[in-house]
C-alpha cells in the first residue's frame, strides 16, 4: 500500500493588519461586485477597474515567459548534473552495473529473478515522474492571474470571502494562498499494475513526505501465476491530472502602486512565475529521488528475502541493510553529500531523537506481519533510522567486508529455516561480538548534533 503523498505549493501569504475589518462583519454586497476578467492568448486576468493600466504590460510579460518557455524545452539536460544520474534512463543503462554492486555486498553470484523483476518493476514507477512532469509544465505558464489591492483582498478574506486559492485562520489574523495536489491515486494504482502486469511474488509498502522516505518489502511464498490480480479494466482512473484553472495571486500594496506602471507589472509577473518555477522544480527533484531511492531500497531488501532470510523477524536486519547498501550504491555514484539527499539516517536521527528510549529492534514485526494501520507510524519510521545506524556502525567497526562474509555465512543455512537467531549465531563467527549486545549499544549511543555531523 501506498501512502498519501501531497505535493504542496504556498506560493503568497499575507499577514492581515490592524483593524480593516472584524472578522465578525457580514461581506458588504459591493466589496467585490465590480471585478471584472479579460482573457488573451490563453491567459485570463482578473483585477478591478482601478488595475486596467497594468492588463497590457502583464499580457507582454506573459508571452515573453512562454516564450522563454519554449526556449528551453529545446535545451537538453545537463548529463554531468548528478540529478541525471538517478533519471530513468540512467539507471536503465547502468541496471547491470547496480544489480552487480548488490549481488557482490550480500555474497551473491549473480541476481536473481525476484531482484530483477522489482529492479525493473520500480523502473516502471518513473512513468509517473513522466506524468507528473507534463502537468508541472503546465503550472510554469498561468493561464489565470487575479490582481489584488492589498488591502481590498484583506478585507474581503476578512469579511467572510470565499477567494480561489486563498484561505484565512481568524486566530492568527493570516491569510494564504496556496493550491494542493497529491499523488496518492496515481502512486497506489501504479503499484498495483505494476503488480498485476508482472505477477510479481511480493509487493510494497511505501511511504513519503518532505522530509523522510521509507519502503518496506511484504513477501509472499506463492507462485507468481496464483497470485491473485485485480482486472485492469475495473480500475478507477489514476488521478495525476492538476486542476484546469489556477488563480495566481498578484498583490499590490499602497506603496508599489505609486510606482511606474509597467516595470512594476513586470517585476510582479516575474517573480510569481520565478517562484512557481522554483516550487515545481524542488517537487519534481524530491519525486525524484523518491523514486531513485525506493528502487535501490526495494531491490536490495528483496534479494535478502529471495536470497537468504523471509522469517517474521527479519525486518530491523533487512531494512537497517536496504537503507545502507542503498546509500553506498548512491554515495559510489553521486557523492557522499548527494548520497545523504536519498537518504540521511543521521539527519532521522535527530529527527527522532525523543523516540530513542522506546526503540527495540528486534520487536519490529516484518511487513506481513503487521497491522495494515499503524497505531505509531513515527516510531515506525524511527526504527528505519536506527536499523540503518546499526548496520552502519557494524561496517564501521568490521570493515564492509565483515557485512558481505555475514550474509555468505547465514546463505549456508536453508531460507526456509533461516531466522534472526541464525543471524546472530552468523554476526558471532564473523565477527566475534554479540549481536543483540551489539545493537542495543549502538541504538542507545548519543545522537551526535548537526553541528558534530558537519
Amino acid at each position: 500500500m501506498i501512502q498519501r503523498q501531497r505535493i504542496l505549493f504556498i506560493l503568497s501569504s499575507l499577514i492581515l493588519g490592524a483593524a480593516l475589518l472584524s472578522a465578525d462583519d457580514s461581506p458588504p454586497d459591493s466589496l467585490l461586485e465590480d471585478r471584472v476578467a479579460i482573457t488573451k492568448n490563453g491567459l485570463t486576468i482578473e483585477y478591478d477597474q482601478v488595475h486596467e493600466k497594468y492588463i497590457e504590460p502583464i499580457f507582454s510579460a506573459h508571452r515573453q515567459w512562454a516564450h522563454a518557455i519554449e526556449a528551453n524545452k529545446a535545451k537538453q539536460s545537463d548529463s554531468s548534473h548528478w540529478m541525471e544520474r538517478i533519471s530513468k534512463e540512467s539507471l536503465q543503462t547502468d541496471q547491470g552495473a547496480i544489480l552487480a554492486e548488490i549481488a557482490a555486498a550480500l555474497a551473491i553470484e549473480n541476481p536473481g529473478p525476484w531482484q530483477i523483476e522489482t529492479f525493473e518493476a520500480y523502473l516502471d514507477m518513473f512513468s509517473l515522474e513522466e506524468a507528473m512532469d507534463a502537468n508541472f509544465r503546465r503550472l510554469l505558464l498561468p493561464n489565470k492571474i487575479a490582481i489584488w489591492n492589498g488591502e481590498r483582498l484583506k478585507a474581503a478574506l476578512r469579511s467572510g470571502y470565499h477567494i480561489e486559492g486563498f484561505s484565512y485562520d481568524p486566530g492568527t489574523d493570516r491569510g494564504t494562498f496556496k493550491f494542493t495536489f497529491n499523488t496518492s491515486s496515481a502512486l497506489e494504482e501504479l503499484d498495483k499494475e505494476i503488480q498485476e502486469r508482472r505477477r510479481l511474488s511480493h509487493s510494497f509498502r511505501f511511504k513519503s513526505d518532505d522530509n523522510t522516505v521509507s519502503t518496506a518489502a511484504r513477501v509472499s511464498t506463492e507462485k507468481p501465476e496464483e497470485a491473485a490480480a485485480e482486472s485492469v479494466q475495473d480500475k478507477p482512473e489514476s488521478n495525476t491530472s492538476l486542476p484546469k484553472t489556477v488563480s495566481y495571486p498578484i498583490i499590490l500594496s499602497p506603496e508599489e502602486r505609486s510606482q511606474p506602471t509597467r516595470q512594476l507589472a513586470e517585476r510582479k509577473y516575474i517573480g510569481l512565475v520565478r517562484n512557481t518555477e522554483s516550487k515545481l522544480r524542488q517537487s519534481m527533484a524530491r519525486m525524484r529521488l523518491s523514486l531513485a531511492y525506493v528502487l535501490l531500497h526495494e531491490t536490495i531488501e528483496i534479494t535478502l528475502a529471495e536470497q537468504y532470510i523471509v522469517s517474521s523477524d527479519r525486518r530491523w536486519i533487512c531494512d537497517g541493510m536496504a537503507n545502507f547498501q542503498a546509500w553506498k550504491i548512491a554515495a559510489n555514484r553521486l557523492g557522499t553529500e548527494n548520497a545523504n539527499r536519498l537518504y540521511d539516517w543521521n539527519s532521522q536521527l535527530r529527527r527522532y531523537a525523543h523516540r530513542q528510549d522506546e526503540i527495540d529492534l528486534f520487536v519490529w514485526k516484518a511487513v506481513e506481519n503487521q497491522e495494515e494501520i499503524l497505531e505509531d507510524e513515527e516510531l515506525d519510521k524511527a526504527r528505519y533510522a536506527f536499523a540503518t545506524r546499526v548496520v552502519a556502525d557494524i561496517a564501521d567497526k568490521f570493515g564492509d567486508e565483515a557485512l558481505t562474509e555475514l550474509w555468505k555465512q547465514v546463505g549456508k543455512s536453508p531460507r526456509d529455516k533461516t531466522n534472526m537467531k541464525t543471524v546472530a549465531k552468523a554476526f558471532r563467527k564473523v565477527t566475534g561480538s554479540h549481536l543483540k549486545r551489539f545493537v542495543e549499544k549502538s541504538v542507545n549511543a548519543p545522537i551526535e548534533t548537526e553541528d558534530e555531523g558537519n
